[in-house]
């Protein structure tokens, strides 16, 4: 990838990397294969703690940058079940995490962002928010910026560069991955959002955008970047766009999306964005269809991602994420299994792979 395409205009708006906090310091250094949390100097978590990454160096020019999971903070109900915090931060185990041959990700270097912002890692509002703790502080965005300029000289040039996340995380990594190619400009980049896809406003209800727009702050972050086609088409909505925005922007990088047809989870979120929000304050949402899901997954597949660098991995059934278990290398979509189609993204062939 050149410096011309990483670094390609905006298309319209401000510029939300233009405030990115310099490199600092390199993150200090340990033998590979070790894990180890690094605090990150005025990085905070929603309750106001401290906030910090953890780093395991690998044995090759290679980064793997994974955003985690861990719900949404957007009223009373959903607060509840998101992280304030980094008390229990776990460090993964099982699938792209996993110590096993197979691994294509094995000996690569990581960097895990735990999530304990509520605003799938994007949020720009210090001004607390009150939900969950009264003064809750949505600064996923602002956090990050600040992970970035510790990374970035840490790893400065990589060959290829995987920005992945799942959940919230799948969100985050997709929301944080212009600002990741800008700043590294390596000769291959790939995304890959697991079980976090955005929606048209067909499927994804404005009135939820709206609000996460209003209580996260997230017009002045990555939608900033996307510009009039992002701004909010009809009554906040328009995030759907990104996709479209991405790739215009990163032409020469690699990106796709994994989801379950009919995951449970995100069917949870989205049901309050139900008629007109009319649960949004309620404990429990409205029961978002299947089927509205999974036509919702397709319509991002078909009128969306249609570019040649775009790929996506649809499964059968309920479930939540694919990346952090074992279905990544057992489950199996018409003789191809999510490593292998995996694999293929990070050699810069994407595919779509569908029941």
């Amino acid at each position: 990838m050149d410096d011309t395409a990483a670094t390609s205009s905006t298309t319209g708006g401000d510029d939300p990397f233009g405030d990115d906090p310099p490199d600092g310091e390199p993150l200090p250094p340990a033998p590979p294969g070790v894990w180890q949390w690094v605090d990150i100097d005025r990085a905070i978590c929603r309750d106001g703690s401290q906030a910090r990454i953890a780093v395991r160096y690998g044995t090759t020019n290679e980064l793997l940058v994974y955003f985690a999971p861990g719900g949404a903070c957007f009223n009373g109900g959903t607060c509840l079940l998101s992280p304030p915090n980094l008390d229990d931060a776990p460090l993964y185990q099982g699938g792209i995490f996993a110590d096993r041959p197979d691994n294509p990700v094995r000996d690569w270097n990581v960097v895990l962002v735990p999530y304990c912002t509520g605003d799938i890692h994007v949020g720009a509002r210090d001004d607390g928010v009150s939900f969950a703790n009264g003064a809750d502080r949505f600064v996923g965005w602002i956090d990050n910026g600040l992970y970035l300029s510790r990374i970035h000289p840490t790893f400065a040039d990589v060959d290829r560069l995987l920005v992945a996340g799942s959940s919230a995380g799948g969100f985050g990594g997709g929301s944080n991955f212009e600002r990741y190619v800008r700043r590294f400009a390596p000769p291959a980049a790939i995304m890959i959002d697991d079980s976090g896809p955005p929606m048209s406003d067909d499927y994804l209800p404005p009135c939820l955008q709206a609000h996460w727009r209003e209580i996260w702050g997230i017009s002045d972050t990555f939608l900033a970047s996307c510009g009039d086609a992002c701004s909010g088409q009809r009554d906040g909505g328009g995030i759907i766009h990104v996709v479209e925005h991405l790739s215009t922007a990163l032409p020469n990088t690699t990106m796709g999306f994994i989801s379950h047809l009919e995951d449970e989870t995100m069917r949870l979120f989205y049901g309050y964005g139900l008629d007109e929000c009319s649960s949004l304050y309620s404990l429990a949402p409205l029961a978002y269809p299947a089927e509205q899901y999974a036509e919702g997954l397709f319509d991002l597949r078909d009128f969306y991602a249609t570019s040649p660098q775009w790929g996506t991995y649809y499964l059968d059934g309920s479930s939540h994420t694919t990346l952090l278990g074992d279905g990544f290398y057992t489950a199996d979509v018409g003789g191809v299994s999510p490593r292998e189609w995996f694999v293929a993204m990070l050699d810069g062939e994407p595919s779509h792979v569908a029941p």
